[in-house]
């Protein structure tokens, strides 16, 4: 392949290429509410990747965004690969292994198909409003007793079109909060469209609050507060913006307030979190969700396995052979707890201080990354940012890091960061391109 193609292998995208972009990356977060049906694009990305690859030459592994995507999952995989010869569940590691080789390639066909600046403000944009449909859905279904897809409300939580996987509607939903709140600073917006998604952002954060997930509720905190701290400047610059994002403040007090004294399941979540306060051991196990015993049983798994761990998920198979009789999730499910319910204790649980080494090192790139997209372009590559920064916030109850659902979710956000990276950092001006007809 020539140097001028290789300079051309980015540029704006033609129609078609446009909208199957947008469409690729759109759709897996569109079909996560639906079990494995998020697969479906990404495995389509996948499969892609390597006749992209037979198609452009080289210079498709070589282009910088190419580069930051496979080096951080260098940092990622490594571990993984290197705790599997003396894995506890040796099949299961390999196998979680080999699939994740799925994520770096559905990446780097994200990459080819996104390109330019409109196609990225289209899919933020319509993950903000998947965030409100899902929103509405779940206000309906509180109040009727049935959502939009006529699914009625039979669970212990609030789950609007996630059905049976109720935790994941406040969890999710708090990861793609970021991109709604980007939508209050979308240039050009009309000042009654910034009325109504803040309006919407009230309204998703009393859904994430009613739904009950702790975890959903952490996430949407530390993104909501990090990001009035970024639009400080902006929020203070008039009395206007003062009074409205008091006003603001106040009304999601109340929402939270109301939803606490008359949602029964909110009530139970927070009295339950409330007895941390008591000081007892019983009472803050409970409060725990009784998750103690996890992370005493993650701690010594560590300790026993320092350096490439147990194999990713190895985690239940140890737990289960090393768990009380009374234990409380093998008494519950018969199978004991799947992972360490916290994101570092798990890498350091399943490929030990390796994978931490990886972890540190992968959010070090991250860092490094950020500081290289020019300061008056961040805000481009800001909401996946954000969201990513919030999925591993230390203090909060995660999924499992190498489990296929939550890694396809962190995989995707984090290819949707690299090609915002990559149009903040090369579009130079890509974002006023529009397709080729």
């Amino acid at each position: 392949m020539s140097p001028s193609a290789r300079s051309h292998l980015f540029t704006a995208p033609s129609a078609l290429m446009f909208w199957f972009g947008v469409a690729l990356v759109f759709s897996t977060a569109l079909l996560t509410s639906h079990s494995r049906a998020a697969e479906i694009p990404l495995t389509l990305a996948t499969v892609m990747a390597p006749f992209l690859a037979w198609r452009v030459g080289s210079g498709f592994w070589l282009h910088a965004g190419a580069r930051l995507l496979l080096l951080l999952f260098a940092c990622y995989w490594l571990p993984m690969v290197l705790a599997v010869p003396d894995a506890v569940h040796a099949d299961k590691s390999l196998h979680q292994t080999l699939a994740a080789i799925r994520f770096p390639l559905a990446g780097l066909t994200f990459l080819w198909w996104v390109r330019i600046g409109n196609q990225l403000t289209i899919i933020y944009r319509l993950l903000a409003y998947l965030v409100v449909l899902w929103c509405i859905d779940a206000w309906i279904q509180q109040f009727f007793g049935m959502n939009l897809l006529g699914m009625v409300d039979e669970y212990s939580r609030l789950s609007g079109v996630f059905g049976n996987d109720y935790i994941r509607l406040g969890l999710y939903s708090a990861l793609l909060l970021p991109f709604l709140l980007h939508q209050l600073h979308a240039p050009k917006a009309s000042s009654r469209y910034r009325v109504v998604i803040a309006i919407s952002c009230l309204l998703v954060l009393g859904m994430i609050w009613v739904s009950g997930t702790r975890s959903g509720w952490i996430i949407a905190g530390f993104s909501v507060l990090l990001w009035l701290w970024a639009q400080r400047k902006q929020l203070l610059a008039s009395r206007r913006q003062q009074i409205l994002a008091l006003a603001s403040a106040g009304l999601g007090v109340l929402v939270l307030l109301a939803s606490s004294l008359w949602v029964p399941s909110v009530q139970e979540r927070w009295q339950q979190s409330l007895t941390i306060l008591s000081g007892d051991g019983d009472a803050l196990n409970a409060a725990l969700s009784f998750r103690l015993p996890i992370w005493q049983q993650a701690w010594q798994m560590a300790q026993d396995f320092p350096i490439n761990g147990v194999g990713p998920r190895g985690f239940r198979t140890v737990y289960k052979e090393r768990a009380d009789a009374d234990d409380y999730f093998v008494a519950k499910e018969g199978i004991g707890a799947s992972h360490a319910h916290q994101l570092q204790l798990g890498i350091v649980t399943e490929t030990g201080l390796i994978g931490l080494f990886g972890f540190l090192l992968g959010g070090y790139i991250m860092w490094r990354s950020w500081r290289d997209i020019p300061q008056a372009r961040r805000c481009i590559a800001a909401p996946p940012a954000l969201a990513l920064l919030a999925l591993v916030f230390p203090f909060n109850s995660h999924l499992d890091a190498y489990a296929s659902s939550a890694a396809l979710m962190f995989w995707w956000l984090l290819s949707l960061y690299v090609v915002a990276w990559n149009i903040a950092c090369f579009g130079h001006g890509a974002a006023a391109e529009k397709p080729r007809s």
